[in-house]
């Protein structure tokens, strides 16, 4: 389908339909093991509407008269249409005299629709009554397209690529010496051999594909004919089915092998925001039977030595993983991830070996590898490092990868990015190993340069964080885990380590670290990742002792706190995130009295009203309970730092199923005293998450 509406000829021939009116052309590709929108046809509404109205706005008032009114009547938020408005507005689309314009749908993969076929494909019906609409649709021969498309103009894959096929087929095994040697004593067996690889393919390449590399192995062990046809006809037809025959027929002392190269190379693919898989480093580590207590820390290698390893990856792969996975070269300089540059070869020398990648030869084994049909297979239960976790080796690659990215700020700063990112989706069980392999990293940057820090890496963030970093090889671990919530690292800290999480010996609190986040900040790993501030981990902290009150210096502010930070620069203000924070940091102790200044700070912008108004009710919700003396807050003398604003009230953010703080008069005005392993047990629910 993607060959279908990018082919010229289609461009052609739609422009000829249209003729002088004007053209819209939209796609979309379900896939079923996507996200619920890339499966549903409420993705499929959404996408296909935002193409028609992005290309003629003034459809929107027809199409979606409720958002259009919205719109004019509002200046808050636009909220998505509903589902049902988003029918609605294909029905009326689909019954409108569109004269002023055309459109044409192409829908591929519509047996991988996540609901009933029939609705689908009605959904569909309904468009195409307008004869300003075509659509063009591909799916499996399933009940329900095959009854309700029977009588529409029809392409069949396998023949639209029959020819295609059988010149790959004769190419690839037709050409091959052991084929002339065997058509010579049977010519009408070697034909047959070719017609039934074509059509056992159905017009699906990659099927093809495989099999003529069965058949090729056939032929280096000199198989005669009866073993030929053998191989094709345990072949099972759907791709899936292949995909499990193939690895069964791995060798037993190779399939352990197999797993761990598969889920390694899955992994990659389903972490966001990483780069590619690349081939000096899946090498690095596995010349070390992935042993991550054993891997240096930053190997210097010449250019010969590092295409030796890849080379010997590459055939390590073809043997253990038949041809599932694969390396891909780029001939060309890849200038942001390029490791064939070192002293002994001059700067433009190129190695395409050195900067390839491991990727798996068609999306659809990532497919198959993402159901369970995959978690079944007897190469799973036969894997003897179960306890190996992936995410634990991807990120041991990222550290060796930084170590070949010396003097190179932006490459370096991608692959630490690339570790903290597995790191957030290890296992308790790598506790160890992380930990090792965040020590390891920060000794690479460390020794980087001519002084010992600032890190190449993080050249220009905050000194104070900077000095944390000088203070121990441990910290960098513990402040990227707090930072991106990895909380089992945190709990295996608190237990493991000689000295607690509340009583560190660094220049900012680790509550700031959590609240504020300036290395994932600086590395740009934040909300287009998902990692925003981690309301568990805030809640952790505080439940170990973490004081949210504790002074320290932080550059012109010489007596800041965690609490004060994240009110005064939180770039999270105006969201649901930030009052659950701020509701997490009141309960977990943090002072509500906050300074005049502080507070006329925050009036100044207008998204902040409602944090106010959070603080403002829970010194209501304290004076009920007598722990405080009642303060009323439209009096400027009494309170003038809570002044009333305007805004909805979230009345779910002081909500809380435990009893609240205990508080001291010990200075004469009644506040929230920190909490501490003292004060509360570490099993303490913190509000609602």
């Amino acid at each position: 389908m993607k060959y279908i509406s990018s082919a010229c000829r289609t461009q052609l021939l739609l422009n000829r339909w249209a003729g002088s009116t004007p053209l819209t052309i939209a796609n979309f590709f379900f896939w079923y093991l996507g996200s619920p929108e890339q499966k549903s046809q409420e993705g499929l509404s959404r996408a296909l509407l935002f193409k028609v109205l992005d290309s003629d706005h003034s459809l929107i008032p027809t199409l979606l008269p409720m958002t259009w009114q919205e719109a004019y009547g509002t200046d808050a938020n636009i909220s998505l249409p509903s589902p049902a408005e988003m029918q609605s507005a294909f029905e009326r689309l689909g019954h409108a005299h569109l004269r002023r314009r055309r459109f044409c749908f192409f829908i591929d993969g519509l047996d991988e629709y996540s609901g009933k076929p029939a609705d689908g494909v009605n959904f569909l019906r309904g468009l195409a009554m307008n004869s300003n609409i075509k659509i063009i649709v591909s799916s499996r021969p399933i009940p329900a397209c095959v009854q309700y498309f029977s009588k529409q103009p029809k392409l069949y894959l396998q023949d639209l690529t029959y020819s295609d096929i059988e010149t790959y087929v004769h190419q690839t095994v037709g050409s091959h010496p052991h084929m002339d040697t065997l058509r010579s004593s049977n010519l009408a067996q070697a034909t047959q051999l070719g017609i039934d690889l074509v059509q056992k393919a159905s017009g699906v390449f990659l099927w093809v594909v495989l099999a003529c590399r069965s058949l090729l192995e056939g032929f280096a062990n000199f198989d005669r004919w009866s073993d030929l046809q053998r191989r094709i006809d345990e072949l099972p037809v759907e791709l899936e089915n292949l995909f499990q025959h193939m690895l069964c027929k791995v060798e037993v002392r190779y399939q352990a092998d197999a797993a761990k190269f598969l889920k390694i190379c899955h992994q990659n693919r389903i972490v966001p925001g990483v780069k590619r898989l690349s081939t000096l480093g899946l090498a690095l580590v596995d010349d070390y039977d992935m042993d991550l207590t054993q891997t240096p820390a930053f190997p210097s290698m010449t250019n010969s030595e590092k295409h030796a390893k890849c080379s010997i990856l590459d055939g390590r792969l073809r043997s253990r993983c038949c041809g599932l996975i694969e390396i891909r070269s780029y001939h060309d300089r890849v200038h942001d991830n390029c490791f064939c540059k070192d002293g002994y070869h001059p700067a433009d020398s190129h190695d395409p070996l050195i900067d390839s990648t491991v990727e798996f030869m068609h999306r659809s084994v990532f497919d198959f590898l993402s159901t369970q049909s995959f978690v079944d297979l007897e190469i799973r239960i036969k894997d003897e490092a179960q306890e190996s976790d992936a995410n634990a080796v991807l990120a041991c690659i990222s550290m060796h990868l930084v170590s070949f990215s010396l003097g190179k700020i932006d490459q370096g700063r991608g692959y630490v990015r690339d570790l903290v990112m597995y790191s957030v989706h290890t296992e308790f069980v790598s506790y160890q190993s992380m930990a090792g392999i965040f020590a390891r990293l920060q000794r690479v940057i460390s020794n980087s340069g001519s002084t010992k820090l600032p890190l190449f890496v993080f050249d220009k963030i905050d000194k104070g964080v900077v000095s944390d970093l000088q203070r121990s090889d441990s910290y960098l671990g513990l402040l990227l885990a707090t930072e991106a919530g990895i909380i089992h690292f945190l709990q295996a800290y608190e237990i493991g380590e000689k000295e607690r999480l509340s009583k560190t010996s660094l220049t900012f609190p680790l509550l700031y670290y959590a609240v504020k986040q300036p290395l994932l900040t600086y590395l740009d790993v934040g909300r287009p990742h998902g990692l925003t501030q981690n309301e568990s981990v805030i809640k952790y902290l505080l439940s170990v002792g973490c004081d949210p009150n504790e002074s320290f210096e932080r550059g012109s502010r010489k007596n800041t706190t965690p609490w004060e930070e994240f009110l005064y620069e939180s770039d999270y203000h105006g969201t649901e995130h930030s009052y659950n924070t701020v509701d997490i940091l009141l309960r977990g102790g943090a002072d509500p009295e906050i300074s005049n200044g502080l507070a006329k700070r925050l009036a100044r912008k207008k998204q902040n009203a409602e944090i106010l108004q959070c603080i403002q009710k829970y010194e209501s919700e304290l004076a009920l309970r007598g722990d405080i003396e009642e303060v009323d807050h439209n009096d400027p003398v009494q309170a003038p730092h809570l002044a009333p604003t305007k805004g909805r009230h979230h009345d779910s953010l002081v909500q809380s199923s435990r009893s609240f703080p205990a508080f001291s008069s010990a200075t004469g005005k009644k506040r929230a005293r920190s909490l501490s392993p003292t004060n509360i047990s570490k099993k303490t629910n913190f509000g609602r998450i």
